[in-house]
């Protein structure tokens, strides 16, 4: 190899190795801006007034037992019944926010024929759909996806 080619080697290594340098610290301030719009999501949907608080990633509960162990830690069901003040639906949506403040994903089932409202949870690792009754924690089967 002649010295002018291997100094031309030499610099499109060099360029080579910058690029590859900038995007990982593109890459590194583009994961910091997630975790920044993480932490505002969380914020503008929690009643927590710590803006240091970063929420992770929200996940379906990786399992039945992390769910019933999170139910059973979980206060909402506690509260108490109000007609047309704390009912139902306020149930379920308190739920899901406790939920997704300690970074688990339940979604709310609106019932229009019983005019009820509950939580479902997936457990993608189980491929199992669960109901959850927030007044009281019950839980049972929906079904097992293919």
């Amino acid at each position: 190899m002649s010295l002018l080619s291997s100094i031309f080697c030499k610099g499109e290594q060099d360029y080579i190795k910058g690029l590859k340098e900038e995007i990982a610290a593109h890459r590194e301030y583009e994961s910091q801006l997630n975790l920044e719009l993480m932490s505002l999501k969380g914020l503008l949907g929690s009643q927590s007034s710590d803006p240091t608080v970063v929420y992770e990633q929200p996940q379906h509960p990786p399992n039945y037992d992390t769910l019933i162990k999170w139910l059973y830690s979980d206060r909402t069901d506690r509260e108490t019944y109000v007609k047309d003040t704390f009912d139902c639906e306020d149930f379920a949506m308190r739920l899901q926010k406790e939920a997704l403040e300690d970074g688990l994903i339940l979604s709310i089932q609106l019932d229009t024929v019983a005019h009820h409202a509950i939580n479902n949870a997936f457990v993608p690792k189980e491929n199992k759909i669960y109901f959850v009754e927030p007044q009281n924690d019950g839980i049972w089967l929906v079904g097992t996806l293919d």
